[in-house]
C-alpha cells in the first residue's frame, strides 16, 4: 500500500493563482506608469517600456509554472485519495492497480503520464485533454529546470491555455 502523503494545506486554488497573476500585471503596469518611481527616474521611456515588458514575461512564466505544479498536486492527492481512502468506484480501483504494478514505488513517484492516461482510461477526459496535458508539460519542465536550452517541443502555451486545461481536470479528480 502506498504511503500516505503528507499535505500542508498551502496549495492554491486554480482560481487563486489566476487572480494573482492578473493582480501581479496590474501592479507592475501602475509601476512603469507615467508615475516613475525614484529608481527608474533616469531610464528613458523606452527604457522603463523594455523593463515593463520583461517583468510582465517574467510574471507570466511564475504564474504558468505555479499553475503546473497545481495541476500536479492535483494529481498527486488525487493518486493519494484513491489509494488512501479507497473508494469503490472503477475509477479508484484503477488507480490502485496502477500503483500496485510499480512495486516499491511511492505513489508521489509515479511518472504524471501514467496518471494522465488513468483519467483517458476510465472514460473521464477525451484524448485531446491527455495530449494537451502531455505536451503542456514539456513546457512545464523546461521552465522549471531553469529555461537555459532551446524550448522545441511546439508552441509555448499561454497562461489561459493552461487555466482551461486545469479547470477541464479539475472538475474530474478527488480533492
Amino acid at each position: 500500500m502506498a504511503r500516505k502523503l503528507s499535505r500542508s494545506g498551502e496549495q492554491l486554488t486554480f482560481a487563486e493563482i489566476k487572480r494573482i497573476f492578473e493582480e501581479r500585471k496590474l501592479a507592475l503596469k501602475l509601476f512603469f506608469s507615467s508615475q516613475t518611481p525614484q529608481m527608474l527616474a533616469d531610464s528613458s521611456a523606452k527604457e522603463r517600456r523594455d523593463l515593463l515588458i520583461k517583468h510582465i514575461q517574467e510574471t507570466d512564466y511564475d504564474a504558468r509554472l505555479n499553475l503546473f505544479a497545481a495541476i500536479e498536486a492535483a494529481f498527486r492527492i488525487d493518486c493519494d485519495y484513491c489509494c488512501q481512502q479507497r473508494p469503490k468506484n472503477p475509477r479508484a480501483k484503477a488507480v490502485r492497480k496502477m500503483v500496485k504494478t510499480f512495486e516499491g514505488v511511492p505513489s508521489h513517484r509515479i511518472a504524471l503520464s501514467k496518471l494522465f492516461e488513468q483519467l483517458l482510461a476510465n472514460g473521464l477526459v477525451k484524448r485531446s485533454v491527455v495530449n494537451r496535458l502531455k505536451q503542456f508539460f514539456k513546457f512545464r519542465n523546461w521552465l522549471a529546470h531553469g529555461r537555459y536550452w532551446t524550448f522545441k517541443s511546439g508552441v509555448q502555451p499561454a497562461f489561459a491555455d493552461i487555466y482551461e486545461l486545469a479547470q477541464a481536470i479539475d472538475g474530474v479528480l478527488y480533492k
